[in-house]
């Protein structure tokens, strides 16, 4: 049963998420997404994750790019993209607890 479920479900974290596969990244249950700041020519990250986030880079006036690129540490965006209702599907900030691992005596 254990197998079925990690193939039916993926987990990808990626530090180039424009390097995966499109057909990965159009079929993407939720996008979770820390601070971003790779935007060359060749490499879009930024742009492929506004796109992500269901936001068009170019009629935002980058707004969503921008805001990638200034979350502090401990904050991301997400998304949630398979939903019945459309104002779920809204981006969200999210922050996360620090995370200290325990010490070995």
């Amino acid at each position: 049963m254990l197998e079925w479920f990690v193939l039916a479900y993926g987990l990808f974290i990626v530090q180039y998420p424009l390097r995966l596969n499109p057909m990965i990244l159009a079929n993407l249950m939720s996008v979770i997404s820390f601070r971003l700041n790779l935007e060359t020519y060749r490499d879009r990250d930024v742009s492929t994750i506004v796109r992500q986030l269901g936001k068009d880079p170019e009629r935002f006036g980058n707004e969503y790019a921008i805001f990638l690129e200034r979350l502090p540490i401990g904050y991301a965006v997400t998304v949630k993209k398979r939903v019945k209702e459309l104002f779920k599907a809204e981006p969200i900030l999210v922050k996360f607890d620090y995370f200290e691992p325990p010490v070995k005596c």
